[in-house]
C-alpha cells in the first residue's frame, strides 16, 4: 500500500502546473499583424500591413460592381488553394484605397497583380479568365519560380 501511495504522490507532484497570467505589454498580440489565413480588405492605413512584407501578396483591384464582387468571391476560394504561409491575399477596393490604386498605376478593373515580398510595387499581372483554380495555379507558379531563384543563389 505504501508504494502505491508514493507512486500516487509522485504523479500528483509532477502534474502540469497552470501557467501564471502575464500582464506584460510585450506579451500582447500584435494588433498590426494581419490575421493568418484570410483574404484581407485593407483601408488606407492598413495597406502596408498586407503588401510589401515578408510574404508575397496577390492583390485583386476591384470596383464596387458585379465583376468586383465576383472576383472577391473567387479570392475566398483561392485562399484554400495556395500556400498561406507564403502569400497574402488582398482585395483592394477603389472606394477604400482609391489613392493607393492611383499611385500603383492601376487603370483596369478588376485586375489581379502579384507583389514580391518586400516590394511596394506590383511585379506581374494575371492575364486570363478569373477562376479560382487558374488564379491559384498562376500564383503558386510565381512563388515556385521565386523560391527556385532564391535557392539557386545559395
Amino acid at each position: 500500500m505504501l508504494p502505491l501511495f508514493v507512486l500516487f504522490a509522485a504523479f500528483a507532484d509532477c502534474r502540469r502546473k497552470k501557467k501564471q497570467p502575464n500582464n506584460d505589454n510585450d506579451d500582447e498580440p500584435n494588433i498590426y499583424q494581419p490575421e493568418y489565413g484570410k483574404v484581407w480588405y485593407p483601408d488606407l492605413k492598413k495597406w502596408n500591413h498586407f503588401v510589401g512584407r515578408e510574404r508575397h501578396a496577390l492583390v485583386a483591384f476591384v470596383q464596387k460592381d458585379d465583376p468586383g464582387r465576383q472576383l472577391s468571391a473567387v479570392f475566398e476560394q483561392v485562399i484554400e488553394m495556395i500556400d498561406k504561409s507564403k502569400i497574402n491575399l488582398v482585395v483592394a477596393q477603389t472606394f477604400e484605397v482609391g489613392q493607393i490604386i492611383e499611385d500603383q498605376g492601376v487603370t483596369e478593373f478588376p485586375s489581379v497583380r502579384f507583389y514580391k515580398s518586400g516590394m511596394k510595387k506590383w511585379s506581374t499581372i494575371y492575364e486570363g479568365y478569373p477562376s479560382a483554380k487558374a488564379i491559384a495555379k498562376w500564383a503558386n507558379e510565381q512563388v515556385r519560380e521565386l523560391d527556385e531563384w532564391e535557392n539557386s543563389q545559395e
